[in-house]
């Protein structure tokens, strides 16, 4: 159209900028950004910054989304939306409490259901129980209570933030009509953040008796199997698994095979069929980083050398620099005293100037 001498509006704008959010095309988005500043779309149209912020913040990049809010003339609920879910989505759980924060005071705007959904999602990440009472009272003052998704998100809000009974009471005070399948799937998978496997198998089956239309889905499957592998319940773990293809005929995606992955390395008895199940993955277009990520843990922890280096190996070609797969095969080739491989891997690392990313945690100080 351009090469054709067809002057772009705002429409064909912000059209091509959502193709490039969901092709995360970022060296594309910024050319119409630039040609939509000069068409003067940017200044005049509230919905082409909005589009900017979805596709930087779809990109990755929420700094040049914050910079486009930030110079918006006018903001609407719509624009304030996009850039609080972009922070959710980034991991900017901070900004994304701030964002709500003055989307309210600043912005005068009252948070429709799918932004309390997503500041609670934020309000997770941080972990802060009285930041949860909070944001529990606002939707109560908004008439939210009784929304399902929202309910979900504060279910999942309380047990990320360490109250389990609190989140008890949100599901306990619902209407068995009122339980959907995705009410049911926050309390399992918050059973399961605080260790409670037998609850959270209670509560699968306590789904499947109440209701005749209540039917699992894919992500109820990836809760109760996220729970049986970290309890380390893999015979039962492997049972689940087995039903939701058989019983439920549900297609797996990369997560639930890299869970079964994981279950399977558990059981100590690491072989080819487990490599079997990542290349029918890799047949299926399916990610593989993460299976292999668990048959190399797996492998760490039973010493399994050999499995250890086919592991990495495709992981060194799915991303390279990852320092924690090099720290992995070299505790492994020190395991197996192996320790001429086991400094070649360190001084690799040195060498490429890599590190690994230490951990953070939230602390929550009285004042």
């Amino acid at each position: 159209m351009m090469h054709m001498g067809v002057e772009p509006n705002s429409v064909s704008c912000i059209t091509a900028l959502q193709a490039c959010e969901a092709t995360g095309n970022l060296v594309k988005g910024r050319k119409i950004h630039k040609l939509a500043v000069q068409k003067g779309f940017v200044s005049s149209d509230i919905f082409v910054p909005t589009a900017l912020i979805d596709m930087y913040m779809n990109c990755s990049c929420p700094s040049e989304a914050l910079m486009v809010f930030e110079n918006m003339p006018k903001k609407d609920a719509v624009s304030w939306c996009a850039v609080l879910h972009g922070c959710v989505r980034n991991g900017m759980a901070c900004a994304s409490l701030a964002i709500f924060r003055d989307m309210r005071t600043l912005g005068g705007i009252q948070p429709e259901a799918n932004a309390m959904a997503g500041v609670l999602a934020a309000c997770s990440d941080t972990g802060i129980l009285q930041q949860a009472l909070c944001l529990h009272g606002c939707i109560i003052k908004s008439g939210f209570e009784n929304d399902r998704f929202v309910g979900a998100s504060l279910i999942e809000c309380y047990a990320k933030c360490g109250s389990l009974s609190d989140a008890i009471n949100i599901f306990e005070e619902m209407k068995v009509e009122d339980k959907d399948i995705v009410i049911w799937s926050s309390m399992l998978a918050a059973y399961g953040i605080h260790g409670k496997v037998n609850e959270s198998i209670g509560i699968f089956s306590q789904m499947i008796r109440s209701s005749a239309t209540i039917r699992p889905t894919a992500v109820t499957f990836l809760s109760i199997l996220g729970v049986c592998s970290h309890t380390g319940l893999v015979k039962e773990g492997i049972e689940f698994f087995k039903a939701m293809v058989h019983d439920y005929a549900l297609i797996p995606e990369w997560k639930h095979y890299s869970i079964l992955v994981d279950l399977l390395g558990r059981t100590g008895e690491l072989d080819e069929s487990i490599i079997s199940i990542i290349d029918g993955m890799i047949d299926q277009g399916l990610r593989a980083d993460a299976a292999w990520g668990a048959l190399l843990a797996a492998s760490r922890t039973y010493q399994n050398a050999e499995l250890g280096r086919i592991a990495t190996r495709n992981l060194f070609r799915l991303d390279p620099d990852n320092a924690g797969y090099y720290l992995l095969l070299s505790n492994i080739y020190a395991a197996d005293g192996d320790w001429d491989g086991a400094n070649e891997l360190r001084n690799s690392m040195k060498e490429r100037g890599m590190k690994k990313m230490p951990a953070v945690s939230f602390v929550l100080l009285n004042n």
